[in-house]
């Protein structure tokens, strides 16, 4: 039972993350790259897909609200360049829709005929998010004023609590909070030193404020 208390909490905690995420592109704080967003949104749904049917119980939360977490940030996305350029001509829906069924497809192929497919797209999922993350730590180890830490150490700590909710405890079970803590450090410490360096105030941590 206790389990399943803190599977939920750790989910929660991803959900709070994406607070400042959100806030940030709404504000126009953050970069207004729809196609990055779209593939970051297939690449959390192959996540949470793999992870949750990889022998996971309620340690799967965080996969699942992360994949929540980039479908909201892809529609404040496109709100955002709706409302700053009346529409959404500049964004290619079509080549979007295509690339959604194209992934659906290669995705069903590789779970229903490759064996232990649901783990090595799992193992895949992980290292196209990890080229997609590293180019993001290097823009905030260049330029550490464009994002507070806090939204990387709610996600980090969501999924760093959900190992406590393992009870399978395999490779593919870790992997994922692993992978996910690992990034959320490297993320959040760059911000976090370059704040701490400047004497910056506390309370002008964060996007919102």
């Amino acid at each position: 039972m206790w389990q399943h208390v803190i599977g939920f909490v750790s989910g929660l905690l991803v959900v709070v993350s994406n607070f400042p995420l959100c806030w940030g592109i709404q504000t126009g704080k953050r970069e207004l790259r729809s196609g990055q967003w779209t593939v970051w949104a297939l690449i959390a749904f192959t996540m949470a897909f793999t992870y949750c049917n990889a022998g996971t119980g309620a340690n799967a939360w965080p996969a699942v609200f992360g994949f929540a977490n980039v479908v909201t940030a892809c529609g404040c996305v496109f709100r955002t360049i709706k409302r700053k350029y009346g529409s959404l001509d500049s964004v290619n829906l079509h080549g979007m829709v295509v690339l959604f069924c194209a992934f659906g497809s290669v995705l069903a192929i590789v779970v229903g005929f490759v064996p232990h497919g649901v783990r090595l797209l799992l193992y895949c999922a992980m290292f196209a998010d990890a080229l997609i993350a590293i180019r993001v730590i290097r823009g905030f180890v260049s330029k550490p004023d464009t994002a507070g830490p806090f939204a990387y150490v709610f996600f980090g700590c969501g999924h760093g609590l959900s190992m406590f909710a393992i009870v399978n405890h395999t490779v593919a079970n870790y992997a994922l909070p692993v992978y996910m803590v690992a990034v959320s450090l490297c993320a959040a410490v760059p911000l976090t030193i370059y704040r701490l360096k400047k004497g910056v105030p506390f309370r002008t941590w964060q996007e919102w404020i």
